[in-house]
């Protein structure tokens, strides 16, 4: 909803993609509701959703944002995915051996944790 100045004072998300992926449906009760039984249909040359008609006075808005992350967010964030939790060594352990975050380095770290002996936390 936009305020007297025209800036989006009320909004929420329905649907999201990252780096070129297919569109999914954003997390929360306003997207899961408002896109229940709707699916997003991809294409070669891009995607297609039916969005429901809106209240008077609501619209919808398409927007971009820009986010880049660095290697170490992106090896953080595979770490923090795949375990109990990451550390600051286990970060520089993965750079150090491995480099960038690539496919194969992230093939690699799993095929190697697949390999050590199995831990319990109690």
């Amino acid at each position: 909803v936009p305020t007297p100045e025209g800036d989006l004072s009320r909004v929420a998300p329905v649907a999201l993609s990252y780096d070129g992926a297919e569109w999914e449906k954003a997390a929360g009760d306003f997207a899961t509701e408002l896109l229940r039984g709707r699916e997003f249909k991809g294409y070669s040359a891009g995607s297609h959703i039916t969005l429901p008609d809106l209240d008077a006075g609501q619209k919808y808005y398409l927007t971009s944002y820009s986010h880049t992350a660095s290697e170490r967010d992106k090896v953080a964030r595979l770490l923090e995915t795949a375990t109990f939790g990451t550390t600051a060594a286990d970060l520089d352990a993965f750079l150090a051996d491995r480099g960038d975050l690539t496919s194969a380095s992230a093939k690699a770290w799993i095929k190697d944790q697949m390999h050590l002996p199995l831990t319990s936390h109690r």
